[in-house]
């Protein structure tokens, strides 16, 4: 169940019934995945370490590469990965950057830091096709398999 505070609309509850929620879905298996603001982690934090079913955090928890990996944001978003409850998304890397468009170079610690604290909870996705618009959206390319041939 995705709740998502960053997007008007996104989050059908209070902050407080999180964990209602969270024990409602328990039985099923389910797990919560998180979109808010980057500047919110620190005072998440509470809620997301009393949740007793797995969570993600999705686009490296919108934390500003250019605040850099000793960032008190994102020290909370690597305790989270170490935790063993939380999966990190490391996917929307424009949306953090200080570039839209690829290589991303300022993000590349950010994303060897999580690798590092928490292999087994990393999840990369492309955030194809982009949903938020900016000044230029990276290209995904054309993929294509050798022919028989060679």
């Amino acid at each position: 169940m995705r709740l998502n505070t960053d997007n008007k609309g996104g989050m059908p509850i209070a902050i407080a019934q999180i964990p209602e929620l969270a024990a409602r879905i328990r039985p099923f298996g389910w797990h919560l995945e998180f979109l808010f603001p980057g500047k919110d982690i620190v005072e998440l934090m509470p809620v997301f370490l009393a949740l007793k079913v797995p969570m993600s955090i999705a686009h490296f928890a919108y934390q500003p590469a250019s605040a850099g990996v000793k960032a008190a944001g994102f020290r909370a978003l690597v305790e989270l990965a170490r935790r063993g409850n939380t999966w990190i998304k490391i996917s929307g890397a424009n949306r953090v950057a200080a570039a839209d468009l690829p290589p991303y170079d300022d993000v590349k610690p950010m994303a060897r830091a999580l690798i590092e604290a928490a292999p087994e909870r990393i999840v990369w996705g492309s955030d194809w096709p982009h949903p938020n618009k900016y000044v230029a959206n990276p290209t995904i390319g054309i993929w294509s398999m050798p022919s028989a041939t060679g």
